[in-house]
């Protein structure tokens, strides 16, 4: 059995940068140069697998590099003139309760007698979509907006009484339209880590070459996922000649993780596993 553990830490325990190693700018992937290839044995069959990981969760679903950290909706004035805001959040893990309370603090400070559910977002458990609402006529979102967090709520540009992406209430209080998508702004349910060496699809993810997921279940940012692999998945090795490792983190979307923090960097020792490549029996 061959072991290597790669992290996106690019130091040593001196201090000194770690000769062969090339970590993603987001810090979810870990490429690690073999100074003379691996040469595995042309008459054998090999599986690579995860036997341990440790992840810190550090990743927000709401943030400026994610282009969904703002919401743009018009109104009409006491004189009748059509006014826009945006509204923009600041990067974090948000649910829907946090985004609703964020946005009706800003529109009940907006003149013309907003309330506090101006805007509101509910769900459908259903269809994992959702709704908006508003409660005064005259009020639209714009899914078109720069950032906007339509998108990532299931919203999508041709939606909206002229297909616009203009999605709003002109005649009745009542009024309120569902994403055409689901959302995606659920909390990370699990880490899926993939590999260069790996072939195939073992989870039903949407990308292959995926190796293992790790569940985590709910947590807050900062807080550190240890997993050991109790019940060991194994996937095809795909080469007999290996250059190179390259593991990856994705989220249960299939999207590299983000694992940078508010300050631009992620934390070191953000991303650990043990890989192993072995020998099929």
């Amino acid at each position: 059995m061959r072991s290597y553990i790669l992290s996106n830490n690019k130091y040593d325990i001196n201090g000194n940068v770690i000769p062969n190693k090339f970590i993603s700018p987001l810090g979810n992937e870990v490429t690690l140069y073999f100074p003379s290839p691996l040469h595995l044995d042309n008459n054998k069959s090999y599986e690579v697998s995860i036997r341990r990981a440790s992840i810190v969760y550090c990743t927000p679903n709401i943030s400026a590099s994610l282009g969904n950290n703002k919401l743009t909706y018009s109104f009409r004035d006491a004189t009748n003139a059509l006014v826009s805001k945006t509204f923009t959040f600041d990067d974090g893990l948000y649910s829907l309760d946090v985004i609703n309370f964020k946005l009706s603090l800003f529109t009940s400070q907006i003149a013309n007698g907003h309330d506090s559910q101006l805007i509101f977002f509910f769900p459908d458990e259903s269809t994992s979509r959702i709704y908006v609402s508003f409660s005064q006529t005259n009020v639209s979102v714009d899914a078109t907006a720069t950032n906007s967090i339509l998108i990532s709520l299931g919203f999508t540009t041709d939606q909206g009484t002229y297909g616009d992406g203009i999605i709003g209430n002109f005649t009745d209080t009542s009024l309120y339209e569902i994403s055409n998508r689901k959302a995606q702004l659920n909390p990370i349910q699990n880490y899926l880590v993939s590999t260069n060496i790996s072939t195939g699809n073992y989870f039903d993810a949407d990308v292959s070459n995926i190796v293992e997921y790790i569940p985590i279940g709910k947590t807050s940012a900062g807080s550190l996922t240890e997993f050991d692999c109790n019940n060991v998945n194994y996937a095809d090795v795909n080469a007999t000649r290996i250059d190179k490792l390259v593991v990856s983190l994705l989220d249960n979307y299939g999207n590299p993780i983000d694992m940078n923090t508010s300050n631009g960097k992620y934390p070191p020792e953000a991303f650990s596993v043990l890989l192993c490549i072995t020998e099929k029996k």
